[in-house]
């Protein structure tokens, strides 16, 4: 018995042993934690050896990691610009790849004769359409390492669209409620075609230009009826744009004026008076044309992965007078165009009414031959413009709302194929008398949906 409790409490004594050991080995592993983690604190030569050994064996995201350890130790010296140039480029990251490239060649003069370098840049430029950047490359080394071809071309690009629009059948939802009243009057949307060229080059490797002009004609029907007469008449809206923008961009500013000269006529017929006699309405024909300026401005900062810029426009659309001002945001997330992000707000005044514009678009690459970018926009789009002054809203419907969903078909290094499908979400108004005695118009909104759909082909020289 007693040999058994020596051996009980033996065996007790070593598991408060073990127990003991235990803390004071979590104690130690506490005291030393900071003067451990003190000494593995990067240095120039810890993030130098290892951003080297991640480059020779093209582990990138290592040499990515490196330059953040770097980065945040306020290390930054040419060869670790250059690896992190380098696997920036090769995890598709061009903006990050130009940044890096950059900054390597001003710490070291002789960069520039890197051949391995420049090509990479001169390739990071191309995939971010930094054509001026591509074209001062080409300038100044060997043609034998670049392709032959001018980026920064006087005619860079002709792009020619054209498409037509329907919309559901509105004319029973509007008459529907107001079938037996006495008085009605309406201008309904029927269908609408378009076409539109657009011209795009370079006045100076820091200047671009942009021409385009646009043509629709718009089927209306108009009808007008009381207890005395009826008249129904089918016409055409004739509208017409002609747009002008210049590009001023540096390495971190763009500035972007623009003017859009719009126009439009119809002819209709129209209730002039009533017979004094007979007291039957008089119509005769109606031709109204109007011309109008749009003046925008568009101007931001650079940054390594993102544009953030102003929206400014003026224009005197149907005699009266509207201004705009609002933000953009571009934003690449993944350092290179292949997926980009725009916000657009803006803020739309007219005659002291304002309104809230917003846009959402995001465009991705799906396929090396396919792009595609959806585009939403919600608002009161009632005489108004968007893209700086480039699409111009000034139609008798008033757009609640847009959503589009354009095709990107790349059938070569320079043609380029674009179907656009869009939902227009309009409103519009019929008037009316509720009784014949009774001549107080009550005018009652109805909601309809246009569909657009467009087609375009690009030459890029």
């Amino acid at each position: 018995m007693k040999l058994k409790i020596k051996r009980g409490i033996r065996i007790f004594d070593t598991g408060k042993n073990i127990l003991l050991i235990a803390i004071l080995g979590l104690v130690m592993s506490i005291f030393f934690q900071t003067p451990v983690h003190a000494q593995s604190q990067p240095d120039f030569a810890s993030i130098d050896k290892k951003s080297y050994d991640a480059y020779m064996i093209g582990d990138w995201q290592e040499v990515l990691y490196q330059g953040k350890l770097a980065k945040k130790a306020g290390i930054d010296y040419y060869y670790l610009n250059y690896r992190l140039g380098i696997a920036s480029f090769q995890t598709n990251d061009y903006l990050n790849a130009i940044y890096f490239f950059e900054k390597a060649i001003t710490q070291n003069s002789f960069a520039t004769t890197d051949t391995t370098l420049i090509r990479t840049l001169y390739k990071s430029y191309i995939y971010t359409k930094n054509l001026k950047g591509a074209d001062a490359i080409k300038k100044h080394h060997p043609d034998s390492i670049f392709r032959q071809r001018k980026h920064c071309n006087f005619l860079k690009q002709i792009y020619l669209e054209g498409g037509f629009s329907f919309s559901e059948n509105i004319t029973d939802k509007v008459f529907k409620e107001r079938r037996l009243y006495y008085f009605k009057e309406i201008d309904q949307f029927q269908d609408q075609s378009y076409y539109s060229a657009d011209v795009q080059g370079y006045i100076h490797p820091s200047v671009s230009y942009q021409i385009g002009f646009t043509g629709m004609e718009i089927g209306r029907y108009r009808f007008y009826k009381n207890f005395l007469d009826t008249l129904e008449n089918d016409y055409k809206v004739k509208q017409t744009y002609l747009f002008f923008g210049l590009n001023f961009d540096s390495k971190r500013f763009y500035i972007n004026p623009s003017i859009n000269f719009s126009g439009f006529t119809f002819n209709t017929v129209q209730k002039t008076g009533n017979d004094p006699i007979t007291l039957i309405n008089i119509f005769d024909t109606m031709n109204v044309e109007e011309n109008n300026l749009t003046f925008s401005m568009r101007s931001g900062y650079k940054f390594k992965k993102a544009f953030i810029g102003l929206l400014a426009s003026y224009s005197d659309f149907n005699q009266t007078t509207q201004t705009q001002l609002g933000t953009e945001l571009i934003f690449f997330p993944l350092g290179n165009y292949r997926t980009y992000l725009v916000t657009n707000i803006v803020g739309h005044w007219e005659e002291g009414v304002a309104n809230l514009l917003f846009r959402q678009k995001i465009g991705f690459r799906t396929s090396p031959w396919l792009w595609l970018e959806m585009d939403l926009k919600l608002g009161k789009y009632i005489n108004s413009s968007m893209d700086n002054g480039y699409y111009v809203y000034n139609v008798k419907d008033d757009i609640r709302g847009i959503v589009d969903l354009k095709i990107i078909l790349l059938l070569s290094e320079q043609l380029e194929l674009n179907i656009v499908l869009q939902q227009q979400f309009k409103e519009n108004y019929m008037n009316s008398y509720p009784a014949v005695f009774d001549q107080t118009i009550e005018s009652t909104s109805y909601q309809f949906q246009q569909y657009n759909l467009i087609g375009g082909i690009k030459w890029t020289f």
